[in-house]
């Protein structure tokens, strides 16, 4: 997994950070791709001593990531700054300062599974539902396609823009392995197309981040590599510098 990663974090990570920085991770599991962004910036670019920082939704990741931090899982000189609890596009609010981090990135944004709330407890009649619904036949069905979009977009949209508020100016806002959406790839997840991550969104969610920045790479993950997910994507943005 380190191997199908490394480019990309070489490239899109290592550049941009200095020994001594602080980094979060949004969504960071058990704290695993943290310890190996930090393991491939040491490599490529001699950059040590980074402090981490993060948050995860389930309780349990976020002790065991804890747990692993305090008994060693980081590279040498790196310090655990805090790895807490939360919902990444509600709550970050409430504990994590604005402009308090020189690169902030997550490994994934879990799409909404069922955006339309149809509340099916079968999973492929629930896959089938949303199947139909990107081949619309009439305009009702045409709209509960675009609103299907716009929730996701939506989703999207809250979880990133928390990421720009708490990196610091000019700083890297990094989203790895994007879904598309279910009606481009119905064999993932669900999630936005490329030409979501464009001026026009950013002006409309009011992201202060520079369009010019943003750039968009293939996955070239372990999924992706055996064919699983193959249409996932990373973006790389950077955020505004701040007016002098």
């Amino acid at each position: 997994y380190k191997k199908s990663l490394y480019e990309w974090k070489a490239q899109k990570f290592a550049p941009y950070l200095h020994s001594g920085d602080a980094i979060y991770e949004s969504a960071s599991g058990l704290g695993l791709n943290l310890v190996l962004t930090l393991e491939v910036v040491q490599e490529v670019a001699n950059v040590t001593g980074l402090v981490v920082y993060g948050n995860d939704y389930e309780a349990d990741s976020v002790k065991t990531a804890n747990s692993l931090m305090d008994h060693g899982i980081l590279p040498a000189g790196a310090q655990k700054g805090r790895i807490c609890q939360a919902d990444s596009s509600t709550q970050l609010h409430d504990f994590v300062p604005a402009n308090a981090f020189d690169l902030v990135f997550t490994g994934y944004i879990p799409p909404l599974q069922d955006p339309l709330e149809f509340k099916l407890s079968n999973v492929d009649a629930l896959w089938r539902k949303y199947a139909q619904i990107c081949h619309p036949s009439n305009n009702r069905d045409q709209a509960r396609k675009d609103q299907l979009q716009r929730l996701q977009e939506d989703w999207y949209a809250a979880w990133v823009s928390e990421m720009i508020r708490i990196a610091k100016p000019g700083a890297p806002v990094i989203v790895e392995q994007v879904s598309p959406s279910v009606c481009t790839d119905n064999e993932d997840w669900g999630g936005v197309d490329r030409q979501f991550w464009r001026a026009a969104t950013v002006q409309k969610y009011r992201w202060d981040v520079d369009p010019k920045s943003i750039e968009i790479q293939e996955d070239l993950s372990l999924g992706s590599a055996k064919g699983e997910y193959e249409s996932r994507y990373h973006v790389f943005m950077k955020k505004n510098v701040a007016a002098e």
